[in-house]
Order: C-alpha cells, then sequence, then structure tokens
C-alpha cells in the first residue's frame, strides 16, 4: 500500500529538485482538495433522515430544514421513503423552493404539510461556526407533531415520520504536511495514496511545475496525465453503477 510519504518521495524523484520539498507537500495536499468533491466509489455514501426529528416553527408547522452529516462534500441526489414507497425528490433551485414555501405561507392555514417532493441546499443555520454544517431544504414540510390541550393537559398527537435517504459525497481526508514526512508505521495512507495516487501525484506535480517552477508545458502534460487517470477511476466508478438511481420499492 502506498503512502503520503512515498507519494512525495517519488514526486521528488521525478521532477529531480530538492530544493521544493515544502511546495511538494503543499501541492499533494492541494491536489487532494481539488478532487475531494468528486464522486467516486470510495466516497459516496447514503444517509438517512427521519422526519420525527422535525419539530414545530413559528406556524405550528413541520421544519422544512436538516443538517447534512459532517462528513459531506457534496450532494447527488436524495429519495424519500413513504409507506415503504421509495421516490427521488426533484431537486431545484433554492429560490424555487423558497417562492413555493412562501406562496403555501400566504395561505389562510399556513405553510403547507404533506410528503416532501422537493428539495434544495440551504446555507448553514452559524455561519460563524468553525465548520459550518450546509442543511438540506424540502417542500412540502414534514408533518411536526400536533398538540392540544385536551383534558386540561398537553398531549401529543403521533404523524407518521418519513424517512429521506440523502446519497452524498463524503470527505476523505487529505494528509497534513507532518503525515506527509512520516514515514514507517504509522504513515499516513488512504484512498489518495493507494487507488487514486497516480492522479493525485500528476496533479500535484503540474502544481510545482506551474506555481513554483513556471515550467507551464510540464504542467499542462502533468494535469494531462492526471486528468487521464481521473477517467480511469470514474469508469470503474460507473462499473460499479454507484450512480444509478433509487429504484421504486419492490424491485
Amino acid at each position: 500500500m502506498g503512502t503520503a510519504n512515498e507519494m512525495f518521495r517519488r514526486i521528488k524523484r521525478e521532477i529531480q529538485r530538492n530544493d521544493v520539498d515544502t511546495e511538494i507537500r503543499e501541492a499533494i495536499i492541494d491536489a487532494v482538495r481539488h478532487f475531494q468533491d468528486e464522486p467516486l466509489w470510495m466516497n459516496v455514501k447514503t444517509t438517512e433522515i427521519s422526519t420525527t426529528t422535525t419539530t414545530q416553527d413559528a406556524d405550528g408547522k413541520g421544519s422544512p430544514r436538516y443538517d447534512v452529516p459532517d462528513d459531506y462534500v457534496s450532494g447527488l441526489y436524495l429519495s424519500i421513503d413513504d409507506n415503504t414507497v421509495i421516490n427521488e425528490m426533484k431537486r431545484v433551485t433554492y429560490r424555487e423552493l423558497e417562492q413555493m414555501d412562501t406562496v403555501s405561507s400566504s395561505s389562510v392555514s399556513g405553510p403547507f404539510e404533506g410528503v416532501p417532493s422537493y428539495w434544495a441546499f440551504d446555507g448553514p443555520s452559524d455561519v460563524s461556526a468553525a465548520s459550518p454544517s450546509t442543511r438540506i431544504r424540502v417542500y412540502p414540510r414534514p408533518q411536526a407533531p400536533k398538540y392540544s390541550n385536551a383534558a386540561g393537559a398537553d398531549a401529543v398527537t403521533s404523524t407518521d415520520p418519513y424517512t429521506l435517504r440523502f446519497r452524498y459525497v463524503a470527505k476523505i481526508p487529505a494528509p497534513t504536511a507532518t503525515q506527509i514526512t512520516t514515514a514507517g508505521e504509522g504513515a499516513f495512507t488512504n484512498f489518495w495514496t493507494t487507488e487514486a495516487e497516480r492522479m493525485i501525484r500528476c496533479y500535484a506535480k503540474a502544481l510545482v511545475y506551474a506555481d513554483v517552477l513556471q515550467m507551464i508545458e510540464a504542467a499542462q502534460a502533468q494535469e494531462k496525465l492526471s486528468e487521464l487517470e481521473y477517467n480511469r477511476l470514474i469508469r470503474k466508478s460507473e462499473s460499479i453503477e454507484f450512480l444509478t438511481k433509487v429504484q421504486p420499492g419492490g424491485i
């Protein structure tokens, strides 16, 4: 298995330079970040979100917003399980979804509740957080628990939950500069330094040639090699068919 340190040493051999060690480490990290949001078979996951977590908003309706997982990088699709029938929800722009919800909010009964059919990405609830978490927003709003004052005490009327299945690209960590220099036992290794090693190595060399050494033709050649390797990984991912759409229940 390859390690980040082995990649670093190989890049040094291939560019035949001993005076750009810091820049090589930085280029490896930047190369990983460049490809980090690309959907490949190793970084695509599905998480389930239950609408039972929904609380009432100021209108007494179900909240339409849900946090995505902490390792989220980019989204692929969202489906909903409604009474064992799984349907893919339609992704729309935030403006379109906002217009739908605004129109329903102006009705006599307030925002519409029902089976969510549309979704869009929303901003984080706290942009000042160290790692702001993106949210998804759905429409119509799923039902929230209903309350009444029967017999003088609050009573909860239960509502059937929906299960949202969110398919997304998960973050595979990039090595730190220190981890790139660590050899032997405890050395950094993951998908970027093994299966995707050539793609990352070639792109890192392209960055060093372009940004540091000002060798544009060499940079373009390495970027092309990285692209060829990226295409190979995409073909392998497609052969595993992880991007196939959700099938209707029972198939």
